[in-house]
């Protein structure tokens, strides 16, 4: 196949600990879907190889395994969630594309 290119895609970019910074330093709102599908929303405060702080208004801090969120992503301002008897939400929703953690 012409184009074709035998090189392999990297496992892993290291990208992780850069993206966490820039949310730590900028405190930015993010919310992380767990692997049981409950979503928290926070502030992360501190990071590691292994889990994430996610600081919260009102609430305890959370300390999060890594292993058990599915994917992060960030909270805009104007943000509105559908309701889950509803269905479908007539408001519009502004989010970022979610981004894996791992």
């Amino acid at each position: 196949m012409p184009g074709t290119s035998k090189t392999k895609a990297p496992v892993q970019t290291f990208e992780e600990v850069r993206y966490l910074r820039t949310l730590s330093e900028n405190k930015v709102r993010v919310r992380a879907r767990l692997t049981d599908n409950s979503e928290v929303e926070g502030i992360v405060e501190f990071y590691d190889v292994d889990f994430i702080r996610l600081t919260r208004d009102g609430e305890p801090n959370l300390f999060l395994y890594k292993h058990d969120i599915k994917y992060l992503y960030e909270v805009g301002s104007s943000e509105t969630r559908t309701t889950e008897r509803g269905g479908s939400s007539s408001e519009k929703e502004d989010r970022t594309p979610p981004r894996p953690v791992r």
